[in-house]
C-alpha cells in the first residue's frame, strides 16, 4: 500500500515537472518570439489604419506608453509623415525603404524583415525585426513601419531552471510528509486490521487494538468486528445443533433399543404397553427426522407457498381435535374461541404447520392445571391469530432468540416430549415464505402468546 501511494505521488510531480520542464526549456523561446513578432505586425497594421482614418497622432501615443517601439509611416502623396528619431528606421536609404516597400506588397501588404543584431565586442546576439504593412483607401497608399528588438530571454531561463529546481525538491519534500501522514492515518490501521482479519475464520477478529482515525476506516473496523461476532455465534449455533440433534437422535434410538432387548431376553415383559414405546419413540424419531428435512428445505428456499381460498376455522378443526385429546392426556385446560367461519387465502399446509408447531412449545412450557388458549382476535377489518398459555414465559432478553433453532428457556438440553425442539425455527421460516406479521409478547413466570396477524 505505501509503495503504491508512493509510486503514484511520484509519477503525479515527475509529470509535473516534465510539462513545467517541456514550456520552459523547450517551447518558451520559440512561443515568446512568435507573440513578439504577432504583436509587433499588429501595431504596423494599426498605425496604417489609423492614418487613414485621422487618427495616426493617438494611436502613437498609446503605443508610446506600452514601450520604446521606433515608428516611421509613409504615405504617398506626402513622403514622410511621421518618424521616431534615433532608430534604425530614421537611418534608411530610399532603395533600403523601397525594397522593404516591394517586399511587402509582393506578400499581401506585410513583410516582416528580421536581423541578427550583435552589440560591441560581446558574443551575445539580438534579433531586430522590421514590421512594414501596406495600407490603402483608393487615394493615398500608406507604409507603416515598426521596430524592435526581440529580447534575448537567457536569463529568465536560468531564472527559471532555478525556481523548477526549487519546486521539485519542494514537491517531493510534500510527497514524503504526505506518504508518512497517509501511512500513519490510514495505511496503518488498514495493515492491523488486515493481520487482524486472518483470524476472522475463527470468529478471533480483535477490532479493539486498532484505532483508525477515519469514517471509512472505523466502518470497516466495525463491519470486520461485527462479522467475527456473527462468525461466533454460527460457531456456537453449530455446535449446539449438533450437539442437540445427536441427543434427540440417541434418545429414542437408545429406548428402543433397551425395550426391545428387554422384550427379547425377558418373555414376560413382551407387553403391549411396552411396544407402544417402541412406537411412540419411533414415531418421535421420524417426526425430528422430517422436521430437520423440512428445516433445511426451507433454508435452502427449496419450498414455495401454494395460496388458495379456504375457510380457516374449518382447516384448524382436526388440529383442534388432536390437541384436545392432548390436553385430557396431558391435564391442561385447553379452549379454542375462533370465530364462526373465516374465508383467507394463505397455503394452509405452512400455516397449520405454524399453529402446530406454536402449540406444541405451549404444551411443552406449561405445567399440570395450566391454561392453553388457541384464539381469533379482531384486529380493525383484520385477524389476529394466536396461542396464549399461562406458563413460565420468556426473560425479555431472550425473546429475540426465540425463533432461532434449539432456543431454550434454561441452558440445559430437554428433549421435547411433543414435537422435534426445532419447530419455531420452521415457523419463522413459513411465516416469512408467506410475508405475515409476526411475533411473541411474554413475561416471565405469567406465560406466552405467540401471534400472526392475517
Amino acid at each position: 500500500m505505501n509503495a503504491l501511494i508512493l509510486r503514484i505521488l511520484l509519477f503525479f510531480t515527475v509529470s509535473l515537472l516534465l510539462i513545467l520542464a517541456l514550456f520552459q526549456f523547450v517551447l518558451l523561446k520559440p512561443m515568446y518570439e512568435r507573440y513578439r513578432l504577432n504583436s509587433l505586425a499588429d501595431q504596423s497594421k494599426m498605425i496604417g489604419n489609423a492614418y487613414l482614418s485621422g487618427n495616426l497622432e493617438k494611436t502613437i501615443q498609446d503605443l508610446g506608453k506600452q514601450g520604446e517601439t521606433c515608428i516611421r509611416v509613409i504615405s504617398s502623396t506626402s513622403d514622410q509623415v511621421y518618424g521616431s528619431r534615433a532608430c534604425l528606421l530614421s537611418s534608411l536609404s530610399n532603395s533600403q525603404t523601397m525594397a522593404l516597400q516591394k517586399n511587402a506588397l509582393l506578400n499581401n501588404g506585410h513583410y516582416a524583415d528580421q536581423q541578427l543584431l550583435q552589440v560591441g565586442g560581446s558574443s551575445q546576439t539580438f534579433q531586430g525585426v522590421i514590421d512594414v504593412h501596406v495600407v490603402s483607401n483608393g487615394k493615398d497608399v500608406v507604409t507603416a513601419m515598426v521596430y524592435d528588438v526581440i529580447t534575448p530571454i537567457t536569463a529568465t531561463r536560468q531564472t527559471l531552471i532555478t525556481q523548477i529546481w526549487i519546486i521539485g525538491l519542494f514537491l517531493f519534500l510534500m510527497i514524503l510528509a504526505v506518504t508518512l501522514w497517509i501511512r500513519q492515518k490510514v495505511v496503518k490501521p488498514l495493515i492491523e486490521m488486515n493481520q487482524a482479519a486472518k483470524e476472522l475464520g475463527r470468529g478471533l477478529y480483535s477490532g479493539e487494538k486498532v484505532k483508525p482515525n477515519y469514517t471509512e476506516v472505523q466502518e470497516l473496523n466495525q463491519t470486520l468486528t461485527q462479522a467475527a461476532l456473527d462468525v461466533q455465534k454460527a460457531d456456537q449455533a453449530k455446535r449446539d445443533l449438533l450437539a442437540n440433534v445427536s441427543h434427540d437422535l440417541k434418545t429414542p434410538l437408545t429406548m428402543i433399543s433397551g425395550y426391545g432387548e428387554l422384550m427379547q431376553d425377558i418373555p414376560e415383559e413382551k407387553t403391549n404397553e411396552n411396544l407402544q414405546i417402541i412406537v411412540d419413540e419411533a414415531n418421535h424419531l421420524n417426526l425430528f427426522v422430517n422436521d430437520l428435512l423440512d428445516l433445511s428445505k426451507l433454508e435452502d428456499h427449496r419450498v414455495s407457498a401454494q395460496f388458495e381460498q379456504k375457510d380457516l376455522v374449518k382447516e384448524l378443526a382436526p388440529l383442534i381435535h388432536q390437541y384436545e385429546a392432548y390436553a385430557k392426556q396431558e391435564n391442561r385446560h385447553f379452549e379454542v374461541r375462533l370465530v364462526e367461519e373465516y374465508h383467507y387465502q394463505t397455503d394452509y399446509k405452512l400455516l397449520l404447520q405454524v399453529i402446530q408447531n406454536f402449540l406444541s412449545n405451549a404444551f411443552h412450557y406449561t405445567a399440570d392445571g395450566d391454561s392453553i388458549y388457541l384464539e381469533m382476535i379482531q384486529k380493525d377489518k383484520t385477524y389476529r391469530l394466536q396461542v396464549r398459555d399461562s406458563g413460565v414465559g420468556i426473560p425479555k432478553e431472550d425473546l429475540k432468540d426465540i425463533f432461532e433453532r434449539y432456543y431454550k428457556v434454561k441452558q440445559e438440553h430437554r428433549r421435547y416430549a411433543y414435537g422435534s425442539g426445532i419447530g419455531l425455527s420452521i415457523a419463522k421460516q413459513n411465516l416469512d415464505l408467506l410475508e405475515l406479521r409476526y411475533g411473541v409478547d411474554s413475561e416471565l413466570g405469567k406465560g406466552s402468546t405467540f401471534w400472526i396477524d392475517l
